[in-house]
C-alpha cells in the first residue's frame, strides 16, 4: 500500500500477510445473528462473504473458534465480500493456531514450503 506522507514523500507500507482461510462462523450485526464465510485472515484483519448485507462503517463481532466475540469494523464492501479491521489485533500466537487449525490445505503448504517463521506472520508454521 502506498501512501504519502506528511512531506509530500511517497511511502510504501507493506500489507500483512494474509492467509486463505474458508470457515463459516457466526456473527452479529446490528442486534441479528448471522452467518459469515471467513475467507482471508491476518492479525489485522478479515475479508469475509456474507448476504448479510454489510455496509461501509458497520460494526460487526465475529465468533472466531475458541475465542471471545470478536469486533470488527467493515472497511470496503465490493462484490458480496467485505474487509474487516478488527478493533484488537489477534495475537500472533492466537493467530497461528487459528491458521494452524482453519487454513486452506495450500495456504499451511505454500507457507510451510517458504520456510516462514515470522513473529508478524504465522508464528512456528514450518514447524
Amino acid at each position: 500500500m502506498w501512501l504519502k506522507s506528511m512531506l509530500d514523500e511517497v511511502v510504501y507500507i507493506p500489507r500483512p500477510e494474509r492467509i486463505s482461510i474458508d470457515l463459516e462462523v457466526p456473527a452479529r450485526l446490528a442486534g441479528s445473528r448471522v452467518r459469515v464465510a471467513l475467507k482471508d485472515l491476518t492479525c489485522e484483519g478479515a475479508r469475509v462473504e456474507s448476504m448479510a448485507g454489510l455496509r461501509y462503517d458497520d460494526v460487526i463481532t465475529l465468533c472466531l473458534p475458541t475465542l471471545a466475540p470478536k469486533s470488527a469494523t467493515v472497511v470496503w464492501v465490493k462484490n458480496g465480500s467485505a474487509g474487516l479491521a478488527f478493533d484488537r489485533p489477534l495475537h500472533p500466537e492466537v493467530f497461528a493456531q487459528l491458521v494452524r487449525k482453519h487454513a486452506s490445505v495450500a495456504a499451511r503448504h505454500g507457507a510451510a514450503a517458504k520456510g516462514e517463521r515470522r513473529v508478524a506472520g504465522v508464528v512456528g508454521l514450518a514447524a
